[in-house]
């Protein structure tokens, strides 16, 4: 029996003609998995108390104006990110098929110029250093597919049950300008494609094309169905920084960073059912014309830009030779976000005569999000000029996140998933350590790991994407310096992304949970820096 939704569609799906944001979405445009320079990422990014890095930078403004020379820099890296993805017909069941999926991306997560400038002075000032840099501080790079046999519900049934939840009637769904009225797009989508139909002679009571009323009066699939997933993200955050730092007697190094976030995300999803056995969907119309259900393809399509400003604060002090210590503070940033969306779908049936698609119009949406203030703390020890030993630790409270619209008032849109944002989001901890060993002065080998919590809390039964294990990160590389301007880095990084739970589509039959993706990711980034210091 179909039960009464309570919930919102989940991210996959949109119910109105506004953008559904939700926890995910705040995560992933405030999320921090730094890249950088090779150096930086082969030291595994514990750079708050090194400096003396263009990468290091992000993690530190003082960082400039530890080395006493300007340099540039610029960084090409490959990420290869990996999935190998799980399909539950029933959530919580026995997994029922699995796939592994593969991508590639070219991307530059550092390019940028540093300039030193030293005072002549003995004491106090001795130096300065002014610069604009790019680093990168997230990337997103995952493809999902998945496909499997389902003979409990279907994505046709799902639209046909918050349709009817949602009140609508034929009225309203039919006609080219139903987009710009009250009822959902997904609604108007799936009545205009074919999906759903009414039934019992009504105009408000709604089934998918894959049901039937059978005489127990109830609705239910009729026959079993191969079901698949697919969903392909691509997007990265870089940081423009305008940078300026001070050296005091070589001994405090302060710095400040004016930065401007600008994000960019592609997402689109797909959804596919076919009949295994077309004669067990027969159709027979009013008309006197009969048919059989053949397959379905439900595609929704997402992008995003996202801008803003923030201020970040540091300093490093040498008390004594050989260790520093380093820490800073980013304030939160108000990212202007732009979101655009279009769904598509199509029904087919054994006779192509009754063949039908529809196209909902592209959707734009504008509004703010507050990201979380960030601090870090950090200590390093370099013996002799031969071992580099550093470790990093930061917070960053996402339960502070806020949605806002446009000119950033409150909103009561927002309500719901703002609660959802105190309710589950919490502070994300993260840990970091690197070693730099120089064998000789012109050749460096190094290595990192970095530990990250889960910035949610475990949701049972909670329609978003939900991340349930800690993010673990290796990373390795070396170095070369000549005895003149020219340097080069390379990194390797491993990067464990844990699980992700993917709800396929709604869940609308009572005690029957709809079909789940389970994902585990991996992300392996090759990166190369080529350096000048002048």
């Amino acid at each position: 029996m179909k039960k009464t939704i309570l919930t919102i569609f989940a991210s996959v799906m949109l119910s109105g003609a506004a953008g559904a944001q939700n926890l995910q979405d705040a995560f992933d445009f405030t999320y921090h998995d730094y890249y950088g320079t090779a150096r930086s990422i082969a030291m595994g990014n514990a750079m708050t108390a090194i400096g003396g890095d263009l990468g290091s930078v992000t993690m530190n403004p003082a960082g400039s104006a530890v080395s006493k020379f300007s340099q540039f820099t610029i960084t090409p890296n490959i990420s290869i990110g990996g999935t190998n993805s799980t399909f539950y017909s029933v959530a919580g069941s026995q997994a029922n098929s699995e796939n592994a999926t593969s991508r590639t991306r070219f991307t530059l997560p550092n390019i940028g110029f540093t300039g030193y400038f030293d005072t002549g002075s003995s004491w106090g000032v001795k130096g300065w250093s002014l610069g604009m840099i790019i680093n990168q501080t997230h990337n997103q790079l995952d493809e999902v597919y998945v496909r499997g046999a389902n003979a409990e519900t279907s994505l046709a049934g799902s639209f046909a049950a918050v349709t009817e939840n949602n009140g609508a009637t034929t009225s309203i769904l039919s006609g080219d300008n139903a987009y710009y009225g009250s009822a959902g797009w997904n609604d108007i989508l799936g009545y205009q494609s074919g999906m759903t139909s009414t039934y019992d002679g009504t105009n408000n009571k709604f089934l998918g094309v894959t049901e039937k009323k059978f005489d127990d009066g109830q609705v239910r699939i009729c026959g079993p169905l191969e079901q698949a997933y697919g969903r392909t993200t691509h997007g990265s955050s870089n940081d423009m920084l305008f940078n300026f730092g001070m050296n005091i007697n070589d001994k405090v190094y302060l710095g400040a960073n004016f930065g401007i976030t600008l994000n960019d995300l592609t997402n689109t999803i797909y959804i596919d059912e076919y009949a295994q056995n077309p004669s067990d969907f027969t159709i027979n119309y009013d008309n006197g014309g009969t048919t059989c259900f053949d397959n379905l393809r439900y595609r929704y399509k997402y992008s995003q830009s996202a801008s803003g400003v923030f201020l970040k604060l540091g300093a490093i002090v040498t008390p004594v030779k050989g260790l520093r210590f380093g820490a800073a503070i980013q304030t939160p940033t108000s990212l202007y976000i732009k979101e655009r969306w279009r769904s598509y779908a199509e029904t087919n049936f054994t006779d192509s005569y009754y063949n039908s698609w529809a196209e909902t119009p592209q959707g734009e949406f504008t509004y703010r999000l507050r990201s979380p203030f960030r601090a870090n703390v950090g200590v390093a020890y370099n013996a002799g000029g031969v071992v580099m030993l550093s470790a990093d630790y930061e917070i960053c409270d996402y339960k502070s996140m806020r949605f806002n619209d446009e000119d950033g008032n409150h909103l009561s849109y927002f309500d719901g998933v703002n609660r959802d944002i105190k309710d589950y989001a919490r502070a994300q901890h993260q840990a970091r350590f690197g070693v730099e060993v120089k064998p000789v002065p012109m050749f460096a080998l190094r290595a990192g790991y970095t530990f990250q919590n889960a910035p949610e809390k475990v949701m049972e039964n909670y329609n978003y994407v939900n991340v349930k294990n800690p993010k673990q990160t290796f990373s390795a590389g070396c170095g070369f310096s000549s005895d003149g301007s020219f340097y080069t880095d390379f990194a390797v990084r491993y990067m464990d992304l844990g699980k992700k739970y993917y709800p396929m589509y709604n869940d609308y039959i009572d005690d029957t949970p709809s079909p789940e993706i389970l994902a585990k990711g991996f992300r392996l980034d090759l990166t190369w820096t080529i350096g000048f210091r002048f």
